[in-house]
């Protein structure tokens, strides 16, 4: 069960109200000290997806499974 979750980063593109996106302003590694320093000011954004469906992603992982379409390759 745990190799499922690790498409879960990936589910929101099926579905994207599996996942909450939020964004942040890019952080910038301090190399000295091996910590991230917060830029609010910076204008570049990272995306982060986050708080993900669970049932929304298994439900639809079992369905798939039980009702499988097969797709001729090109």
């Amino acid at each position: 069960m745990k190799l499922i979750f690790f498409s879960s980063p990936s589910s929101h593109f099926k579905n994207p109200d599996w996942a909450e996106r939020r964004e942040i302003p890019a952080p910038i590694m301090d190399i000295e000290t091996d910590v991230w320093l917060g830029r609010p000011e910076n204008e570049r954004k990272l995306v982060l997806w986050e708080s993900f469906d669970i049932y929304g992603i298994m439900n639809d992982f079992f369905h798939t499974m039980k009702n499988p379409v097969l797709v001729d390759a090109p």
